[in-house]
């Protein structure tokens, strides 16, 4: 079971990192086919910054969990050396469960601020596209982000672990 979830988050990250790239290659070929066309032809593509900002919100929220799968992301290490070294498996654990809570709470918020929006029929006023779709990202990052922590909470083997502070390579 444990392999089976390993090799199903690896896939996982393969897919979003493949997404994360097509994603970066059209936010900055929207931004770039704006500047050319206001430089070259004095207009700019319209509604490209638009956009090229729902491609970027789309990949912050897969690099988000693309961070949590590398154990890349940002995290407070104040209180690292507070309990003794023999509890830092419990210690890990408890920390996936947490983030995995946190996530599912950000969740349940985000889907609360996606159904309002879908509700009110809200609109980006320049391209009338409907927000909702755009939020989704949302969703997806901290959804996987969630699930990968439960993951790593019930199979702690398989989360990825930073070299040790002067460890030797």
């Amino acid at each position: 079971m444990q392999r089976y979830i390993k090799r199903l988050l690896s896939a996982i990250e393969a897919v979003e990192i493949t997404v994360l790239v097509f994603s970066f290659a059209a936010m900055t070929a929207f931004l770039l086919a704006d500047v050319i066309g206001r430089e070259v032809f004095r207009q700019g593509l319209f509604g490209a910054t638009y956009y090229a900002l729902y491609f970027l919100i789309l990949s912050a929220m897969l690099s988000f969990d693309v961070a949590v799968a590398r154990d890349a992301h940002l995290r407070p290490t104040a209180f690292d050396g507070l309990v003794p070294a023999l509890w830092d498996p419990v210690m890990r654990r408890i920390g996936h469960l947490l983030s995995a809570i946190i996530a599912f709470l950000i969740i349940w918020g985000v889907w609360i601020f996606i159904a309002e929006t879908r509700f009110f029929n809200e609109r980006n006023p320049t391209i009338q596209l409907p927000l909702w779709p755009m939020q989704i990202p949302l969703l997806v990052g901290f959804g996987m982000s969630f699930l990968r922590h439960l993951a790593y909470a019930a199979f702690p083997d398989i989360a990825p672990r930073k070299p040790e502070v002067g460890a030797q390579s």
